[in-house]
């Protein structure tokens, strides 16, 4: 989520002002979930994601939000199209929609960059050329599956992996002068992983691959412990807990791809409980700001949709996926409610484009339970 629900946001949610407090995910729902029907979630959360991206479009403009919001949106919009679509023909023009608003936030960028202006940095461009490239390969073999070796698509690879070096070269960079936040620079180098995954052709270079990431994520995780053993700023527990969580992650990649023995699965499922443990103390963590102070509702959402993404990773059945999912459920519905009364009162952490991203954050999780719900009740 991001971002899934994400990616340096700054702007602040407090809700001190209307006398509600955050609970962690780890908490479990107090009563059933009940659910619409898919069909009617899956036209919700279009609807949803439509008003994300145009509320954050608005947003951005205005000059209240970051561009990568508006990706996050962009991407959550694709998602939601592509879970909903029927046909070849809809998911095509669903990728399609999708590289032309990637393509649009790009090209505002990029005169930014040109001449050198605020919100033209180079991180910020790398980043946009990044998804627009991405969205171009994808739109390509959405068309055609059989271009995945052509060399319209192989040129596009090569100039998704410059550009995705380029912003994970910059991100670092504006990260070591604290000027990006610590969730961008992961995110530059998820971006930059992805690209080089991509471009692998052989199974030994996506472990090479994999390799890298995992060294990546280490070096990233090191750099915090020494941050926040010294008390230093930039090593705040939540960052901190951030890591590990992207850390165990890669760690499982890798895991996977050179699975070969029963010692080797063991050594898998420890790492899945190492990361639900990890993502629940993120949780923790954050809610700890958010309860202390303020934090931003991206990283709030992205922290309890780490926490989803690690208990489905490490399910070992039907029913541990609807629990999962279950709990998702309820602490998005929760988050929900609690933006509409900022909302309502027309307190800050209530703009719109917030209502529409923990709305649509809801609908994903809903859709999510629908579905395992349904491949239980049809086994």
């Amino acid at each position: 989520m991001s971002r899934a629900i994400r990616l340096g946001f700054s702007i602040v949610v407090v809700l001190a002002g209307v006398g509600v407090a955050f609970r962690a995910a780890a908490d479990d729902p107090p009563e059933p979930i009940e659910l619409a029907p898919l069909d009617q979630l899956q036209r919700e959360r279009v609807e949803a994601a439509r008003s994300f991206v145009e509320e954050t479009r608005t947003a951005y403009d205005k000059d209240t939000i970051t561009y990568d919001l508006v990706i996050l949106a962009i991407r959550e919009l694709l998602d939601a199209e592509l879970d909903a679509a029927v046909t070849p023909k809809e998911r095509e023009a669903a990728r399609a929609r999708c590289a032309i608003a990637a393509g649009a936030l790009e090209t505002k960028v990029k005169r930014l960059y040109e001449e050198g202006m605020r919100g033209g940095e180079a991180d910020k461009y790398g980043f946009t050329r990044t998804v627009l490239l991405q969205a171009q390969i994808e739109l390509a073999l959405e068309k055609d599956a059989a271009a995945k070796d052509s060399p319209e698509v192989e040129g596009l690879r090569k100039e998704r992996l410059a550009a995705a070096r380029s912003f994970a070269e910059a991100a670092r960079a504006a990260y070591d002068t604290d000027t990006v936040t610590l969730d961008l620079f992961e995110q530059s180098y998820r971006e930059l992983w992805k690209a080089l995954l991509d471009a692998a052709l052989t199974p030994a270079e996506r472990l090479v691959t994999y390799k890298s990431v995992v060294d990546g994520t280490r070096n990233i995780e090191t750099k915090l412990i020494a941050l926040n053993a010294a008390g230093a700023r930039g090593g705040e527990q939540d960052k901190l807990e951030m890591a590990k969580v992207a850390r165990l992650a890669a760690e499982i990649n890798l895991a996977r791809t050179s699975l070969e023995a029963d010692d080797d699965r063991a050594a898998l499922d420890k790492l899945l409980s190492e990361r639900v443990i990890a993502a629940q103390a993120f949780v923790a963590a954050t809610c700890a700001v958010a309860r202390n102070d303020a934090i931003t509702l991206d990283i709030l959402l992205f922290a309890d949709c780490e926490l989803l993404n690690a208990k489905l990773d490490a399910a070992r059945n039907r029913a541990d996926r609807i629990a999962a999912y279950e709990q998702m459920v309820w602490v998005a519905r929760s988050f929900e409610t609690k933006i509409r009364l900022l909302n309502k009162a027309g307190a800050r952490g209530g703009e719109g484009d917030k209502v529409a991203h923990t709305r649509v954050v809801r609908l994903r999780a809903e859709v999510g339970l629908a579905r395992a719900r349904l491949a239980r009740d049809t086994d």
